[in-house]
């Protein structure tokens, strides 16, 4: 096995593929519209579609993964991507986007869900959550980059060079798959992917409530996160009259503070507990969703100011919440690491789908919609983490 930190690179540079995929062409939204004469909810309906390929990959790539290692897997997923890279570059009209955001969700998706599980299979248990939180900064950083990068590439050149960009990206992730990737999985079975054996695996994960309510903190928070970045370019270009550049500064702001909260989770992890840093950032998470609904729904303003700082705040609660909620689902499922993943994963962009899919059928004038979305999932996270705790008091009494 390589090094620890050998091995966290190059989880971090193929998993980063589905934020870069999904966030590099945001600014250009508008202008693809426009430029394949259709109407905005279509467009944001790809974000929608790559996300639901990016969910049916981390669920049967990572499965597969478990029974055959994590090389060939994931050699398979970027050249699926590829395709959907071509795909999209020479689209004529909207339903040839659409299938190819499809086709490169899918394999950004077996990217994403396999750079984790070869993070899971390098790192001892123990450092676990802080290699998830560097994990997240890392992947963050790749994130916030991508809309700002997007928005140059959008007022410089146009839409199209994005997809370029994403067709390099994804062809030196192919190479270093086939020619510097070990492989990782020290537990490769066939046998895994017999009925048995997913029944009994599964039935494992979904009787431990933990992993439960990890999951469903990942797809709401999550959801709330791509709610954003599927409103934003339109709201604040649209309606607010921000250049693609400007959206992509705001993009990177709100990156930031999603990176702020993971390195200050990194550093505080070994003073507090994981439950209590998932607490506080669902404190945030709720907090945000409510001040952005203030100024809309009471004093009926709109504004950049009044839809980004509270976002800000949110953001800053979801960088606490996400590498927490992946440590504690994974942590006691070394041996079904890829399953275990798949799950949560697949779980996790479920949510981004649900949200993504609700934000292109709603009319796009405000932060109302984002707003709305973040109070109501930040407030069933407020309940779910009040039954994890008392879960925690009573196994702690046990």
């Amino acid at each position: 096995m390589k090094s620890v930190n050998f091995i966290f690179i190059l989880a971090v540079f193929f998993a980063s593929i589905g934020g870069v995929s999904s966030d590099l062409y945001l600014p250009s939204l508008p202008s693809i519209a426009h430029s394949l004469h259709t109407s905005i909810s279509l467009t944001q309906l790809s974000v929608a579609l790559f996300m639901l390929g990016l969910s049916v990959a981390r669920l049967s790539i990572a499965i597969i993964s478990d029974a055959f290692g994590r090389k060939n897997p994931l050699i398979i997923s970027l050249l699926i991507c590829l395709a959907g890279c071509l795909c999209c570059l020479f689209a004529t009209n909207i339903y040839m986007l659409l299938f190819g955001r499809l086709l490169q969700g899918f394999g950004a998706g077996g990217g994403n869900v396999l750079g984790r599980i070869i993070l899971r299979d390098g790192v001892e248990s123990h450092i676990l959550a802080k290699y998830m939180s560097y994990f997240s900064m890392v992947g963050i950083t790749f994130m916030a980059a991508a809309p700002l990068i997007g928005g140059y590439i959008e007022h410089y050149f146009n839409w199209r060079v994005a997809f370029i960009v994403l067709l390099v990206y994804t062809t030196v992730a192919l190479i270093i798959a086939i020619f510097v990737l070990p492989e990782t999985n020290k537990f490769r079975n066939t046998d895994f992917l017999k009925f048995n054996f997913l029944k009994t695996n599964l039935k494992t994960l979904f009787t431990e409530p933990t992993f439960i309510i990890s999951a469903l903190f990942l797809a709401i928070g999550y959801g709330g996160l791509v709610a954003w970045l599927v409103s934003g370019p339109v709201v604040l270009q649209k309606v607010m009259l921000l250049s693609p550049i400007e959206f992509g500064w705001c993009a990177a702001l709100i990156g930031f503070c999603y990176f702020v909260a993971a390195f200050t989770n990194s550093k505080l992890i070994n003073k507090f507990s994981m439950h209590k840093m998932q607490q506080f950032g669902i404190g945030c998470f709720f907090a945000g969703g409510f001040i952005m609904l203030i100024p809309v729904l009471f004093f009926h303003h709109i504004s950049t100011a009044a839809f980004i700082l509270p976002l800000m705040l949110s953001v800053f609660g979801l960088g606490l919440v996400i590498p927490n909620s992946y440590a504690t689902g994974l942590m006691p499922f070394a041996k079904i690491a890829g399953i275990a993943t798949a799950i949560l994963c697949f779980i996790q962009v479920l949510g981004a789908f649900a949200t993504s899919t609700i934000i292109s059928l709603t009319p796009n004038r405000s932060q109302l919609p984002v707003g709305l979305i973040i109070f109501v999932s930040g407030f069933i996270c407020l309940i779910l983490i009040r039954i994890l705790g008392k879960i925690k008091a009573k196994k702690e009494a046990l």
